[in-house]
């Protein structure tokens, strides 16, 4: 992983189900999910 810091937030994150879950105070889900899709729309193009 490239980025050390997000290479520690999933460390720290939380596993339910398989899937690895990362609070991240005063941002919401939607953003964050809307990011995550931004940095995979790379892949699908």
């Amino acid at each position: 992983m490239a980025s050390p810091v997000l290479r520690n937030l999933l460390q720290q994150a939380k596993v339910k189900d398989g899937v690895r879950y990362i609070k991240i105070p005063g941002v919401p889900s939607e953003a964050v999910y809307a990011f995550i899709r931004f940095l995979y729309s790379s892949w699908y193009t």
